[in-house]
């Protein structure tokens, strides 16, 4: 994995962050091929926030809900709420050990290799 940070990440961050600042108590994990720079024109962004309250996982999914149509971002969001499913454990944990690439308030970017899609089917 290379060290450089992809121009497009910085950007993705400061767009994210005048709304991730709304929830300073929560972390928000980019991960995925935004991160690593080897992301598609119509590449997910894999964005996980980690929370060990329900009431904060329900503050997020209606800033999600309310801000979607807001975003200047081409691309479209995955969330999930970890601390309501367990089969995302492995994947919580892969996310919070991976390096860190970059961060920025609280939006951390780590270096995580390809998930098999076998990891995030529902």
């Amino acid at each position: 994995m290379s060290d450089a940070i992809p121009d497009s990440l910085e950007k993705l961050v400061d767009d994210l962050l005048p709304w991730t600042s709304r929830m300073p108590t929560i972390k928000f994990y980019i991960y995925g091929s935004r991160v690593r720079g080897d992301h598609r024109s119509d590449s997910d962004i894999d964005i996980c926030f980690d929370t060990d309250t329900a009431a904060a996982c329900d503050v997020v999914e209606l800033q999600i809900q309310e801000t979607d149509d807001d975003f200047s971002l081409p691309a479209k969001y995955r969330s999930r709420i970890w601390d309501q499913s367990k089969r995302w454990g492995e994947l919580r944990d892969k996310i919070r050990s991976a390096p860190v690439k970059y961060y920025k308030g609280n939006i951390i970017c780590v270096d995580l290799p390809p998930v098999p899609k076998s990891a995030v089917s529902n």
